[in-house]
């Protein structure tokens, strides 16, 4: 999976197996709830924000 960053490619993320094209909506969709925790923090980290709901 590539992973953008301001438009432009900021990593690839190996492992992932082949999918069909069929089932790669429902395939990206469980990949991102098992990871959402990790992803949100790195996105929030990349753009300077805190999801805490105090604002630290």
């Amino acid at each position: 999976m590539d992973v953008y960053r301001d438009g432009e490619k900021e990593a690839v993320e190996r492992g992932f197996p082949p999918v069909d094209v069929n089932e790669a909506p429902a395939f990206c969709e469980r990949v991102f709830e098992r990871n959402a925790e990790e992803l949100v923090q790195r996105f929030e980290r990349w753009h300077g924000i805190s999801g805490r709901r105090d604002g630290r």
